[in-house]
């Protein structure tokens, strides 16, 4: 199962860190941008969705679409 996360800052430096620490623990970036907050400073708002699924499905997932790929390998338990 998928989970979400928003990152929010108005401080790009601390948003660029925080994106790379995240993807260092597997999250992934589904979406990132800006906004302006509207106030007198017109303060940048950086914001980003990030998701994370469990290895298992991201695997599942990988040999599900690779199979043919995989196959083609000549790999089995047995040459080990």
């Amino acid at each position: 199962m998928k989970t979400y996360k928003v990152l929010k800052t108005a401080d790009a430096e601390a948003f660029e860190t925080n994106l790379n620490e995240l993807a260092k623990v597997g999250w992934k970036v589904v979406n990132a941008n800006l906004a302006f907050a509207g106030d007198a400073d017109n303060t940048t708002i950086y914001f980003a969705l990030l998701e994370n699924a469990p290895i298992d499905d991201e695997l599942k997932q990988l040999i599900e679409e690779n199979t043919d790929e995989i196959e083609s390998l000549g790999l089995s338990p047995s040459a080990n």
